[in-house]
């Protein structure tokens, strides 16, 4: 199990949505379609801090309670923060995917209880 650090949050729609990354368990080799050269120049600036290479998480959260998250791989960024910088499409879909997994999660459970 990887052990996800959050890197930013805010609210949504009634959620607080997170943020948080872990490192990518993929080599960046089966991800990319590079010449040899590139390819070294990106691993070196991966080994020397200069990107970073992880996995990205968006959730979304209801009194500390995890209750719908979205996933993605293979991200190459010099600052991580970068993810969520405006114009990115993903963080965009996917804090809606988190936001619309929680909401038919808290559904499901109001279902059950009032069962």
């Amino acid at each position: 199990m990887n052990h996800y650090e959050t890197i930013h949050t805010e609210n949504r729609e009634g959620f607080e949505i997170r943020l948080s990354i872990t490192p990518e368990d993929e080599h960046p080799r089966d991800c990319f379609d590079m010449t040899p050269e590139d390819m070294t120049d990106i691993l070196e600036k991966i080994d020397r801090g200069f990107y970073l290479w992880f996995v990205a998480k968006v959730s979304a959260h209801r009194a500390g309670i995890e209750l719908g998250a979205d996933y993605l791989g293979s991200n190459l960024y010099e600052n991580p923060k970068d993810f969520i910088r405006a114009g990115n499409d993903y963080f965009e879909d996917m804090i809606e995917t988190a936001i619309n997994e929680a909401r038919f999660t808290i559904e499901k459970l109001n279902q059950e209880v009032t069962a």
